[in-house]
């Protein structure tokens, strides 16, 4: 059941790069929402209307949740390699 009431046929209704499936159970937020926090602007300094702010390749939530990069800066590690390669080389 969808507590929500979002479109089923749409899998991210607010757009913000998370699946609207998973978006309360493993990220706490509201699939119809953008940034229901105001973290993405105060703190990481990302657009909270655009997916992948820094253009790597990986979404603004997962740097920030799963892989611990910064999600405005595309070489988090400051080593001149895209972080993007070294984490999905790491897969």
């Amino acid at each position: 059941m969808d507590s929500f009431h979002t479109n089923p046929s749409k899998a991210d209704n607010d757009e913000d790069g998370l699946n609207d499936r998973e978006e309360p159970f493993l990220y706490a937020t509201n699939p119809l929402k953008v940034d229901i926090d105001g973290d993405e602007i105060k703190i990481y300094r990302t657009d909270p209307k655009v997916s992948d702010t820094d253009g790597d390749g990986l979404l603004d939530g997962e740097e920030v949740k799963i892989y611990a990069t910064n999600p405005s800066k595309s070489d988090s590690d400051a080593m001149n390699s895209r972080t993007t390669r070294r984490l999905r080389s790491m897969a």
